[in-house]
């Protein structure tokens, strides 16, 4: 699977290069983890970092003010300041009941393992040089790509994510 990103290259070279692939919440897309990517990048500065927007455009997008600090690009911002339809994107959809979501969290790990399978291979690094970190829905997908992938990555790490248990490996 592929996905369009906004590529932080490294600030510095590194005789081992490392990855961290950031995954943006519900109906936003990768460019509000510009912050995160910035402050990872000045802690680690010959990290190269990948900011993910989902494919899916969310199905009921939500009424929601850009905060001026993000870095978000005029053609997602109407005219009042609010995020445009097609800047909303999604990882799964959140159709139906909680419960029922763990279908299409596993469907799009396994997307989201062969995106970082082509990562890997494309840069000749392992997949212990990987770090997937997400947030919110991002971070659901980040938690259940890290633990169900076949090869282990450096780290998964969520941030205020839904988790529903079930974890066997793909």
């Amino acid at each position: 699977m592929d996905f369009d990103f906004i590529h932080y290259k490294p600030l510095k070279q590194a005789q081992k290069p490392k990855l961290a692939i950031l995954l943006h919440g519900y109906a936003v897309n990768g460019y509000v983890m510009g912050k995160m990517a910035a402050i990872m990048q000045e802690v680690i500065p010959a990290l190269e970092v990948m900011a993910l927007h989902a494919n899916e455009r969310t199905p009921h997008p939500k009424i929601q003010p850009v905060p001026k600090t993000l870095a978000m690009p005029h053609k997602y911002i109407d005219e009042n300041g609010m995020l445009k339809a097609d800047g909303q994107r999604q990882w799964f959809s959140v159709k139906g009941p909680f419960h029922t979501w763990r279908g299409r969290i596993r469907h799009a790990a396994f997307g989201m393992e062969d995106f970082i399978q082509k990562q890997v291979e494309n840069r000749g690094i392992n997949f212990e040089d990987v770090a997937l970190c997400g947030f919110s829905q991002g971070g659901a997908l980040a938690l259940y790509t890290g633990f169900l992938m076949k090869e282990k990555l450096g780290a998964a790490v969520s941030h205020s994510a839904p988790f529903l248990g079930d974890i066997k490996p793909m």
